[in-house]
This record gives C-alpha cells, structure tokens and sequence, in this order.
C-alpha cells in the first residue's frame, strides 16, 4: 500500500505545467464518447477543483512535508478560477472556462456550435467557494442565488422522476432558459455542504433538498435508477460517496435517521461490485460511517487512468422519459476520466483506513 507522501507526489506530478491543452496548475482530464472510441482533452475546472477539496478536507492529518505539497498543489489550482468565472462579472462558475468561452475544448464540432455553451452550475461554484475565500457579502448572495434559480413553475420541471417534482430542492444550473430545471441528488449534498460549512440559516431549498435525499434512500429509489437522481453521477456507489462525506462532516439530524439502512446497502454493494474504483469508492464510504472493512485491493493502471467519476449524456435533459432512460446506457454516456482524482481518492481511503486503525 502506498503511502500518503507517495500518493501526493504523484498527484503533484499529474498537475499541469502549462502546455497547449491545459492551463498550469489544471490536473487533466480526458472525455470519451461512444464507450472509449473518441477521446479528448478536456479542461474543466471540475476536477482541479473537487482534488483541492478532498485534500483540503484531509490536511489536518498531514505531516509538515504532506501540508507543504498540498499548499503547492492548491496555489497552483486556485488561479484558475478566474478563467471560469461568470462572463458578466457575477460570482458564479462554469464546468469550462469561460473568459474566453471554451465549451467542449479540443472537439470539432461541438465546440463550434454556440447552443452547446453550459450555463454556471451549482456543483462547480460550491466547490470553489469550498476551496477558495470569498466574502461573506459573495457567501450570502450565493446562497440567494441558488434559491433564485430552483424556484419552480407548473410545468417547467419534466425531466426528473415525477414522483420528486414536488421537492422545493436546489437545482443544479443558474438557468432556466438553457437548461431544463433539474435536481442530482449528488449537486444537492454538494450543496449542503457549503450551506452547513459556512453555517447558514436553513431556507426551504435546504430542508426540500433534505426531504428528497432521504426519500431517495428510503425508497432504495437511488439504486434502481442511479443517473436518473443524479444525473452526471454514473453510480450508486459515487452518490453514497457524495452522501456519506456530508454526513461525516456535520451534524445532520435528518440524515442520521438513514444510517442503518445506508450501511446495509454498502455492506449489500460492496460484495457485488466487481470494479475496482467503485469498491474503492464504497470502501471510503463504509470508513466514513464507522464500518469495518478488509483491505481493499488497489486499482489496476489501466482502470486508474480511465474510471470516470462523472459523466454527461444529452438524453439526461430529454423530455421523453423513453429517452431519459438512455442516459444510463455507457454507450450514450460522455466520461470524463482524471487520474489524479482516482489518486486522491486512494490517498483518501489510505488515510481514513490509518485513522480506523489506530
């Protein structure tokens, strides 16, 4: 097993330099289409940014060398941020740089079709806020922004399971012309993490985005239908993830009432699952939540490199349910893939394994 040192110097050496595809300071990422067919290099902000809170998240149990590499690694990430940053000034972020605008980097045809161009998200902009300081006037305003946006009216919200189209939840884009309204279950945690880290009053959305998530786990509805609750998230096991970080976090009354269930599932998954990375990522979990766990036999290579934790499919935002369900088909899924995310989540379950064993 390596170790913490290990690991973090070989994300380190992941981080770009600065070269024609990505800025410095940006960790690569590389989409696919059509089951690995056409692959490209895709500079989002998404995985810098989520590498950056998953390390920040773990740096108190760093030794001095580990806290020095990871204040290079996140000062070399964070002056990125800028170039992804709302076009008109407003404090919010995209998944592609926008200034200038570089939706669907390094394609041939998607990248010069302007309707392709994303709206800011939600999932981008917390993680920012997460792993960058911002005023409290910027943390506020947010917080009303993101309300702004997932205000629902009769008829505008088609393309998620009816059975949730009542929850006052979060949406995921600042956009209700572009982009349908919609909810993901792992936007949503993501969410609540920046509303309960920066200790804010609780608003309808907050405790709607709640009710829903238990809803989803209660019902086991997460399992049957992963991508369809949690659209851009492949898995049941990436949403337990997203789940069991916010629970291990904070206090959260609501969600303590899922623990006994959560853990079944876990325990139920983790010997069914045959990838690597996801029982990895199901391992961390378990951790999180206090469960005892045998080692976990590391990734090979070869799934390191191409293990998508996110990805996209067009058929997500369909207003046909048949199409919707297309989603989940890997065929019709766009994955984009980061080895040094896949890294820092072995150096994360390396590091809550060493705590569970003390």
């Amino acid at each position: 097993m390596p170790t913490i040192t290990e690991i973090l110097h070989k994300i380190a050496a992941l981080q770009s330099g600065g070269n024609p595809q990505y800025a410095e300071g940006l960790f690569p990422c590389r989409r696919s289409y059509a089951c690995d067919w056409i692959g490209r290099a895709d500079n989002n902000i998404f995985y810098t940014a989520i590498i950056v809170f998953t390390l920040q998240r773990l740096v108190y149990y760093f030794d001095e060398e580990q806290q020095n590499l990871f204040l290079r690694i996140r000062e070399k990430a964070v002056q990125n941020y800028p170039a992804y940053q709302n076009q008109k000034g407003k404090k919010t972020y995209n998944f592609w740089a926008k200034n200038p605008s570089q939706h669907f980097p390094h394609g041939y045809l998607c990248s010069r079709i302007k309707s392709f161009e994303l709206p800011d998200d939600a999932d981008d902009t917390v993680l920012i806020y997460l792993t960058q300081a911002h005023s409290p006037e910027d943390v506020f305003w947010l917080k009303d922004e993101l309300a702004h946006y997932s205000t629902l009216k009769p008829g505008q919200f088609k393309n998620f399971p009816a059975k949730y189209q009542a929850y006052s939840a979060y949406a995921t884009f600042f956009s209700t012309a572009k982009m349908p309204i919609d909810h993901s279950l792992c936007v949503l945690c993501n969410i609540l993490y920046f509303v309960y880290a920066h200790h804010l009053p609780h608003n309808a959305w907050d405790e709607g985005s709640l009710d829903l998530i238990v809803e989803a786990v209660r019902s086991e509805d997460y399992l049957k239908n992963p991508v369809a609750l949690a659209v851009h998230y492949p898995s049941a096991p990436v949403f337990l993830y997203h789940l069991t970080r916010l629970m291990a976090d904070f206090d959260i009354p609501k969600l303590e009432t899922l623990l006994p269930q959560l853990k079944k599932n876990l325990s139920d998954l983790y010997v069914k699952e045959k990838k690597g990375m996801n029982r990895l990522v199901l391992a961390i979990s378990m951790l999180r939540l206090g469960m005892d766990i045998d080692e976990v036999l590391l990734p090979n290579p070869k799934e390191l490199k191409k293990y998508a934790f996110f990805m996209f499919s067009k058929w997500s935002y369909s207003a046909s349910e048949k199409l919707r369900n297309w989603a989940s088909i890997p065929f019709f899924q766009v994955n984009f893939a980061c080895e040094a995310y896949n890294l820092t989540l072995i150096l994360e379950y390396v590091q809550l394994k060493k705590l569970k064993e003390k």
